[in-house]
């Protein structure tokens, strides 16, 4: 068994649960008061105000499914950071705060990825949890900005 544990924040989008590393994860949110911005992309749901900071608010189910997430009780904004850049993922629920061993991650084929942003499945007992490359995502954000 592996030393080498790391936390882990679960949530979904669609029928899938994804993951990110919770050193990236500066709070979770209830979505309120997010702002519209004319002109973006359609993934982009538009802005909040945290900690003095305006963060764009991206819809992960239109990013996965090109489906608008519906708003809920479970519904939450994860404030994420990677270097400088943060960006607010609206979610349809944060479901868990995991710890999983090293072991338990799992590089995935190029060519079967969702996008280019997940390389690896987290094995938890007898799902699958696919993990979001935070800097990939960010990069991919700025392309489609760029585009529109």
């Amino acid at each position: 068994m592996s030393n080498n544990l790391e936390k882990l924040i679960v949530f979904t989008s669609g029928e899938q649960q994804y993951g990110l590393p919770l050193s990236q994860l500066l709070s979770i949110e209830r979505v309120k008061n997010i702002a519209t911005v004319p002109n973006t992309p359609a993934v982009i749901e538009g802005v909040i105000l945290v900690r003095g900071e305006l963060i764009a608010v991206v819809d992960m189910k239109n990013v996965f499914e090109q489906i608008k997430t519906e708003d809920s009780i479970h519904t939450r904004l994860l404030v994420c950071k990677w270097e400088d850049k943060s960006v607010a993922l609206l979610v349809e629920e944060a479901s868990d705060i995991v710890q999983v061993e090293g072991d338990a991650f799992q590089d995935l084929q190029e060519q079967s990825i969702d996008r280019s942003f997940s390389k690896q499945l987290v094995q938890m007992g007898d799902r699958f949890v696919t993990m979001v490359d935070l800097k990939a995502f960010i990069a991919f954000l700025e392309t489609e900005c760029l585009a529109s």
